[in-house]
């Protein structure tokens, strides 16, 4: 859960810093390099289960989705970036908890992601409620 602080931190700086600072400039940056970063690691872990897996190569195909959605998001205006990383977190949440249901994934592991999705949403929502 420790990896939700960078996403708190940064949007409790857009709320309550004026835009026209640059540690509100810093901070849009920082929560969209991270995002791109922490669905990178997403889609790796996919990657990484998919290495056990008869259907290895249609998962792998899928696990690096995350990560060029994260990667789009860097020629796109702030509000639009974080409204794409805000759907691609909740949607590559929506796809681990289910793979946990399944059996494809562990099921601590659906439990966990189900939580920091929420949280990594909220915290996304709340920044491009600040941002737009």
């Amino acid at each position: 859960l420790a990896g939700f602080f960078p996403f708190a931190l940064c949007a409790l700086i857009l709320v309550t810093t004026e835009r026209d600072m640059s540690l509100w400039q810093d901070a849009l940056g920082a929560l969209r390099a991270y995002g791109i970063a922490i669905l990178s690691f997403l889609g790796g872990i996919r990657w990484g289960a998919a290495m056990d897996s008869d259907r290895a190569a249609r998962t792998l195909l899928h696990s690096v989705v995350p990560s060029l959605i994260g990667w789009s998001t860097v020629f796109m205006t702030p509000v639009f970036a974080l409204a794409i990383l805000a759907m691609a977190f909740a949607g590559q949440g929506a796809w681990d908890v289910l793979s946990a249901q399944n059996g494809v994934l562990p099921r601590w592991y659906g439990r966990i992601r189900m939580k920091l999705t929420l949280l990594v949403v909220g915290a996304l929502l709340v920044s491009l409620l600040a941002v737009g």
